[in-house]
């Protein structure tokens, strides 16, 4: 037995194939894992023309970290890992900035190392972006590269000035309700909105408009109609635009007659 999360069932196991056929060796319940289109099937149960090392490439196993958008000032430094199953010798892992190659550059501060092999299995590959600057904003991605196809895995950075400007967080009182009340109050007139959250300059925020569950009112839409407003912060870190229009009243009675008067 020696079934695994990754056992990937392909040409390089012909020989394993051949071997417990040859002399007649008994595996206990080992399935394949990967290729998708062999999945659950026994090992030696697979005719061996379906062994095949072909296109598309599958990886068990492919991560990069971090995965998710990462925002940083000037001058930070960023380190990236990307880890995938080595199943092919040729198999190689590149860096990208927006569809370009990235190589290691010291006077711009980047530095890659390149295809590290591990246990046999995993090939991997780090990059580090010190000294960040505003060039370094945009889609970084990992890239493996084999003669069975390609495959990405891209996380998006977005660098700020070290003397960014942010909108403080506010609540809003205006001709449509009271934006300082907490989510839930039957405050009448109110809509149900929390307050507007630090915002950095240049960005519009969104508020989903919650509606009032002690009610018994009446909406329109459904219960999955998102309803939100926004409010932008401009570039100086002063709130600006807004608009609250997809937002009901809390209260039942001046719900309705606004709906009547639509």
């Amino acid at each position: 037995e020696f079934q695994t999360e990754y056992l990937l069932c392909d040409c390089n196991i012909l020989w394993m194939h051949r071997w417990v056929k040859e002399r007649n060796i008994t595996v206990r319940d080992t399935r394949c894992v990967y290729p998708k289109s062999l999945q659950a099937q026994p090992v030696t149960g697979v005719k061996q023309e379906l062994l095949t090392c072909d296109p598309p490439l599958e990886l068990p196993s492919f991560y990069m970290t971090p995965s998710h958008r990462q925002v940083v000032f000037e001058g930070d430094s960023l380190p990236f890992q990307c880890m995938a199953s080595y199943i092919d010798q040729d198999m190689q892992v590149l860096w990208y900035q927006d569809g370009r190659i990235v190589e290691t550059d010291e006077s711009q501060g980047i530095f890659v190392e390149k295809n590290m092999i591990h246990n046999c299995s995993l090939i991997a590959s780090a990059l580090t972006i010190s000294n960040i600057q505003a060039g370094s904003t945009g889609n970084w991605g990992c890239h493996v590269q084999s003669k069975r196809g390609n495959n990405t895995r891209t996380v998006d950075i977005v660098v700020l000035e070290s003397s960014a400007q942010y909108c403080p967080p506010e609540r809003v009182v205006n001709n449509k309700g009271d934006f300082s009340v907490a989510v839930g109050s039957l405050r009448p007139f109110c809509l149900r909105l929390s307050r507007w959250p630090r915002t950095l300059a240049g960005i519009t925020a969104h508020l989903q408009c919650t509606r009032n569950t002690h009610s018994g009112g009446i909406y329109p839409g459904n219960a999955q109609d998102e309803r939100k407003a926004w409010r932008r912060c401009d570039r100086g870190g002063f709130w600006a635009d807004d608009d609250y229009s997809r937002c009901q009243y809390a209260n039942d009675v001046t719900r309705v007659l606004y709906m009547f008067n639509q």
